[in-house]
């Protein structure tokens, strides 16, 4: 699994987003392996994977469900991914699967971490 992640109530702003990023093993001898983008964790929760290369290490469904009581408005969204991973076919029912920049806008560095406020504007496109 990538990514889990858990707030402590509704109103905790905090989530995991990955954007533009490159989700690949390291090693050649990737034949045996297969992950999962991540996993519910808890109510609230929320995970974004945005803009990214995805290789065909992913499993299909995508995500794995929480175990145990069902959560309370969890929200795990991809936007406009590539690579073989990022085949939608097969991904569970629950999670979002979106082209629609709108519905992405607030998961980017700008505006989900005000990085246009403490990210110097040497540092390359974010």
């Amino acid at each position: 699994t990538i990514m889990e992640q858990q707030k402590n109530g509704e109103k905790e702003a905090s989530g995991l987003v990955l954007q533009n990023c490159t989700l690949k093993l390291a090693t050649l001898d990737a034949g045996n392996v297969t992950m999962h983008l991540g996993r519910l964790w808890g109510n609230f929760s929320s995970t974004v994977i945005m803009r990214s290369y995805i290789d065909q290490l992913i499993n299909p469904k995508g995500w794995i469900e929480f175990q145990g009581e069902p959560l309370v408005r969890p929200f795990y969204m991809e936007f406009k991914n590539r690579g073989p991973g990022a085949n939608i076919t097969g991904r569970v029912t629950w999670a979002r699967v979106t082209n629609d920049p709108n519905d992405a806008s607030s998961f980017t560095v700008r505006n989900f971490i005000q990085g246009d406020k403490w990210i110097p504007s040497t540092v390359p496109h974010y």
